[in-house]
């Protein structure tokens, strides 16, 4: 997924991909499970967890479709 950072279909084009700290799931998995390996991804949110939350539907319908593409591969 690395590979497609500003194609459009992950990121956007031309400016590439942000790595950020998130997904605290991941975190408390990942330290319970010796040797499990974590991937957190979604849309951008904007002044999330306060009354000013906003979801940017773009970005919300590229993780749609990255989502409905790679289980289609996995089927």
């Amino acid at each position: 997924m690395r590979s497609e950072c500003g194609t459009g279909r992950v990121g956007v084009p031309g400016r590439g991909c942000t790595t950020m700290h998130a997904g605290v799931e991941c975190g408390i998995m990942a330290a319970k499970i010796d040797g499990l390996d974590c991937v957190s991804f979604g849309p951008d949110i904007i002044d999330i967890h306060t009354v000013k939350e906003k979801l940017d539907i773009a970005s919300t319908q590229r993780i749609w479709q990255l989502i409905t593409d790679v289980l289609k591969q996995l089927a």
